[in-house]
């Protein structure tokens, strides 16, 4: 395991808090799409916290963003809660999968976004609701190559 770098934790925490802010003023919004950002960077960190054997940070960092989370989104505490107990997973998960971080993310991504969404529906999907989805995957797969490179910085 490596050490805890403070640099790392302090983008972590600043990459969530300013997603957690753009999806509530819901500025990604095009054609009536908004990227569930929170989805994206959570998703992002968790795989390069833990692929770099920081899974401490990859821990704390998840359940910080919660409660920052509830603290500026006290509304969505459910779905934070929702989408911790889906993406915590997958910090154990990700040394069994392909091993490229790209692909690996596109796959928990897709995963993830439709278990968030049929847990949250009370199981249950709508055609509507499945084109949404669909829609929202791309978009989040058209903005997720720049949020890795982003997050994959290393100073």
């Amino acid at each position: 395991m490596r050490e805890i770098n403070f640099f790392n934790f302090a983008v972590y925490i600043l990459i969530v808090s300013v997603a957690l802010f753009l999806q509530n003023g819901r500025f990604f919004v095009i054609g009536n799409i908004a990227p569930n950002l929170l989805i994206l960077s959570w998703l992002a960190l968790a795989l390069i916290n833990a692929r770099n054997g920081r899974l401490v940070i990859a821990w704390i960092g998840l359940f910080l963003s919660i409660f920052l989370g509830y603290l500026w989104a006290p509304f969505f505490w459910e779905q934070l809660a929702l989408l911790t107990l889906i993406i915590a997973p997958i910090i154990f998960l990700q040394k069994n999968l392909t091993g490229n971080l790209y692909v690996d993310f596109l796959i928990c991504f897709f995963t993830t976004t439709f278990l968030f969404y049929f847990l949250n529906n009370n199981f249950s999907f709508d055609y509507s609701l499945f084109s949404l989805i669909l829609k929202e995957i791309a978009y989040g797969i058209f903005i997720s190559p720049f949020l890795i490179l982003l997050l994959n910085y290393e100073r």
